[in-house]
């Protein structure tokens, strides 16, 4: 069951004093004990909830806890956070469930989303307290019910931006010693419009970074440009299927690109209905591409500019479940005009619960690289090769990680206390 809270609509509650409630005097049936399972910055203040949802007890291992509680979130068309609480049962309340969603919108601050959060919180642990004889000390409440204006729910009609939301942003540094200067500028330029039938993205992106080394009295100068515009739109076909298109431009000084443009057709099918996307997605996309090419150097291919064909396959599996988190793609992408040009990509991450308090984290990518049509003809110089200002030829590319986390100690952990955190260098001892 999957209920829908908002901020002026939520349930309150109130136990008795922090005083009070260090007694021991509930039964082992009336401690429940909590496991929250958050990764999201929006939801990741765990002393606030501690001290705020103080009838229950919090644990730092989901094997001990009688509830699971497990926050999945995605972005809305308005750039709000749509958060997914998932409440599990576990051991006494096995098969007791339930799912509560909280919007976090974009103009909140982060106090207003952590106390809006903290209330969906509590009106789900409320159902597991109300079996035991806490259920005595505790106070329902409702909120005042906010008008339909101060709630900023505004009909479609109403909307002068017409459900667009715009984000833009620029930085730059600068940063130097005797013989090295540095600089660097990005900026973007993004649009949204975001309803239950479309997907329209539009977005302007740049990179500049720039080097200069003074080398026996020689000014070496190193730099690297990008820039790119790109238009998406994606239509909702039913609760699996979608299709769409996207268009771009492109310059990538480092790929000798200095104009790219492609017009790509796509459909894209998702085995679990997209209502579950927050906890599962598994999407398979297709899609066929018209390319033009101008090069800034002529090519190995002894190319300058040219017209291809190309067309891609892309499967990602994303699930994030009590036990954790996993996500893998496989995409595969090929030059229809020039079949023996492709690359292959495998990518994964795996954040695994082994056994109490132990936690396993490993990634790896790897791609087959077939398909550098834009090398240019000439050798790279010394200078190119080891400031990295120009793709090299190579047939592939890797990249992994692997840690462990392991925990011990006592499972419950309920006191906060913040003081004096020997701060060094900056940062907590």
């Amino acid at each position: 069951m999957t209920r829908a809270f908002r901020t002026g609509l939520i349930v309150s509650l109130f136990v008795l004093p922090a005083s009070l409630r260090g007694q021991s005097a509930e039964s082992t049936e009336d401690v429940i004990r909590v496991f929250l399972d958050c990764q999201r910055a929006s939801c990741r203040d765990f002393d606030f909830y501690r001290e705020q949802v103080g009838f229950v007890t919090w644990v730092r291992d989901r094997a001990v806890a009688d509830v699971h509680v497990l926050v999945t979130s995605q972005r809305t068309g308005g750039r709000a956070e749509l958060m997914e609480v998932s409440f599990l049962g576990q051991g006494r309340f096995q098969g007791q469930a339930d799912t509560l969603r909280y919007t976090a919108l974009e103009t909140q601050t982060d106090v207003e989303t952590r106390e809006g959060f903290t209330r969906v919180l509590a009106a789900g642990l409320v159902r597991y307290a109300a079996t035991t004889s806490m259920v005595a000390r505790l106070r329902i409440g409702l909120t005042e019910s906010p008008s339909l204006e101060r709630r900023g729910l505004v009909r479609p009609q109403d909307d002068p931006w017409n459900f667009w939301v715009f984000t833009t942003g620029a930085n730059g540094s600068f940063s130097g010693e005797s013989s090295v200067r540095s600089y660097s500028a990005r900026g973007s330029f993004i649009g949204r419009r975001l309803t239950d039938e479309w997907k329209i993205v539009t977005g302007l992106f740049g990179n500049y970074q720039e080097s200069r080394f003074d080398v026996d009295s020689t000014e070496v100068l190193s730099f690297t440009r990008s820039y790119s515009a790109e238009v998406s739109a994606v239509r909702s076909l039913s609760t699996h299927w979608s299709a769409g298109a996207q268009a771009s431009a492109a310059h990538d000084s480092r790929r000798n690109q200095d104009l790219t443009l492609r017009l790509a057709p796509a459909v894209e099918y998702n085995v679990y209905p997209w209502p579950e996307s927050t906890r599962r997605q598994f999407t398979i996309e297709y899609s066929v591409g018209l390319d033009r090419f101008d090069y800034s150097e002529v090519t190995l291919f002894d190319k300058t500019e040219e017209f291809l064909v190309d067309h891609a396959l892309v499967a990602v599996l994303e699930q994030r479940e009590p036990w954790g988190s996993a996500n893998a793609s496989l995409g595969a992408f090929q030059f229809l005009s020039e079949p023996g040009k492709y690359s292959i990509a495998a990518r994964g991450n795996l954040n695994f619960r082994v056994v109490r308090g132990l936690t396993l984290r490993a990634g790896a990518s790897y791609e087959w690289v077939r398909d550098q049509l834009y090398l240019p003809q000439r050798e790279a110089t010394p200078e190119e090769i080891l400031l990295r200002r120009r793709a090299l030829a190579t047939d592939f590319e890797f990249s992994t990680f692997v840690g462990v986390e392991f925990t011990f100690g006592s499972i419950y952990n309920t006191v906060v206390n913040p003081r004096l955190p020997f701060r060094r260098g900056g940062g907590d001892a």
